[in-house]
């Protein structure tokens, strides 16, 4: 039974026993209260296409993408003059402490090979790859920094000193991360760090023994906080904001919500907004005794939806008119999930991508960023970047191909194989719908 029904009940009860003892008259007793009272109303958003202008695309490129970066437009990669001009910055996806780089034993990378795994060092090993072996260079970068593995099921850290749960919670984890961004905010141009991606999913996150983690979740949160402090502290120019995954927002959290309140559904803007309050608004903005205390630049949301689930259904460009509208009604609350008290603050869309792994989903993964750009064109948008410039060779002679590197074995910490398919430009340069759709101006 939810809140609401229960205080209904209670109601009709008094009121009863009233008319038992009175003299018969009708008394109905006080109106219940409005539990959703402080949820804002909706608007229906003016939408447009939604392109992007240069200074708002990101391009994330690692390691892998140099064998395609060429000096000039070539059929075998994509030039740098092109990459320079038609995207604002740079964007690496780097996670707290490399594992690959740390030579990680067990799920930790040894504090004596940590140095040389955490984002600062690898950020400027990179830039320097590019510019010496590209003449690649861009005045700003944007550093996602993961905190945790890349199936989203354990956190990323250095061995502990003392033996100890890995926990957001965990003194010497806490202190290795507050570090490591701490150190990040060093680096010459950097302009933006997103904490972690897909955070969210921690919330819904078990342990081994079948105990949910949303205590550790709140952890987080002040982890978080405490981040935002530090790099400002350090570098008050760069803009600092939470990563998080809108298809878990809507899809999950939302729903689960519903369930728990009884009295809404899952696509409703009262669950909605209560997902939102737990999971998003903490990271935001500190509301304690005394002035709201800002701890949020941006918003960061991860958009890789479920491609084979409502309201997408395999389809990204529905020809049906009620499909089109389901799509749009998926973003329509991006609006309320950017409001602070100080007003609403940009959006950032730190790994776009349409998960399939098929080769062949180009026109799929064009027409799903052509939905996304219109869906949330009633928000500023800060920057946004595709999940990678180059999709991952699958095949190699002679050595181990690129895909099987980051998605072999099949474990937490490494990706599905959705994740080779996630390029801009095909593994074999050859620049497609994607890329265009991306770098298509207003």
């Amino acid at each position: 039974m939810s809140l609401r029904s229960a205080w209904f009940l209670s109601g009709w009860v008094a009121a009863g026993l009233l008319v038992g003892a009175g003299c018969g008259e009708e008394d109905t007793g006080p109106s219940p209260p409005n539990p959703y009272a402080d949820v804002p109303s909706e608007r229906a958003p003016t939408l447009d296409d939604g392109h992007w202008a240069v200074a708002q695309r990101g391009v994330a490129i690692d390691a892998e993408d140099i064998g395609i970066i060429q000096e000039v437009e070539s059929s075998a990669g994509v030039a740098v003059d092109a990459l320079e001009s038609k995207f604002g910055h740079l964007v690496l996806n780097l996670p707290v402490v490399d594992y690959l780089k740390g030579a990680a034993t067990g799920d930790c990378v040894p504090q004596d090979r940590a140095a040389a795994a955490r984002p600062l060092t690898v950020a400027r090993d990179l830039r320097a790859r590019f510019e010496d072996t590209r003449g690649l260079t861009f005045e700003k970068v944007a550093i996602n920094v993961d905190l945790l593995s890349a199936r989203r099921t354990r956190l990323l850290h250095e061995c502990f000193n003392i033996s100890a749960e890995p926990r957001f919670g965990e003194p010497q984890h806490r202190a290795q991360v507050v570090a490591a961004l701490t150190e990040l905010a060093q680096l010459d141009g950097l302009g933006w760090i997103t904490v972690g991606l897909d955070m969210n999913r921690y919330y819904h996150l078990r342990d081994d023994d079948g105990r949910d983690r949303r205590d550790d979740y709140a952890n987080f949160v002040t982890l978080y906080r405490d981040v935002y402090a530090a790099v400002k502290a350090v570098n008050p120019y760069v803009r600092v904001g939470p990563g998080l995954s809108w298809d878990f927002l809507v899809g999950v959290t939302a729903v689960e919500v519903a369930s728990e309140l009884g009295d809404v559904s899952g696509d409703s803007v009262q669950a909605f907004y209560r997902a939102w309050q737990r999971t998003v608004l903490p990271l935001l903005e500190v509301r304690a005794e005394g002035p709201v205390r800002p701890t949020a630049d941006f918003v960061g949301f991860s958009m890789m939806p479920e491609s084979m689930s409502p309201p997408f259904n395999d389809d990204p460009a529905p020809a049906d008119p009620s499909a089109v509208a389901a799509i749009e009604s998926y973003y329509r609350r991006i609006e309320l999930a950017v409001q602070t008290t100080a007003g609403p603050i940009p959006v950032v869309l730190p790994v776009v991508d349409w998960r399939n792994d098929s080769a062949g989903a180009s026109v799929k993964k064009a027409n799903f960023l052509a939905s996304l750009k219109h869906g949330v064109s009633h928000v500023e948008v800060e920057w946004a970047a595709w999940r990678r410039l180059s999709s991952l060779p699958t095949r190699t002679q002679g050595q181990t191909p690129p895909c099987d590197r980051y998605t072999t074995p099949d474990d937490d910490f490494h990706y599905r194989r959705d994740f080779c398919n996630a390029g801009l430009v095909a593994a074999s340069g050859e620049v497609g719908e994607v890329f265009a759709e991306l770098t298509t101006d207003p």
